[in-house]
């Protein structure tokens, strides 16, 4: 039996946060927040994905389409704590 496929799987990576969320293939909205890993961003994505496909009882191969966001950048910005340049 083939396992369905999720129509979609995003996450967004903050400062402080990294948040996951897991269309299901039967149309469940799973979510998931871990703190972000400021060293190596992965980290989180992967710590959080392994552990919310774990709850859900899902395989990777159920994820179709990635949708990745961030406000790392945008938060330099605002608090003027980017690399200076020029």
């Amino acid at each position: 039996m083939t396992e369905a496929r999720a129509t979609g799987w995003a996450w967004t990576v903050g400062g402080t946060f990294t948040d996951l969320v897991l269309v299901a293939p039967d149309g469940r909205a799973l979510t998931r927040k871990v703190l972000s890993t400021t060293a190596n961003y992965a980290e989180a994505i992967i710590s959080g994905t392994t552990a919310l496909l774990a709850d859900a009882g899902l395989s990777p191969s159920v994820v179709g389409d990635v949708i990745h966001g961030t406000t790392v950048a945008t938060n330099a910005i605002l608090e003027r704590r980017g690399a200076r340049t020029g």
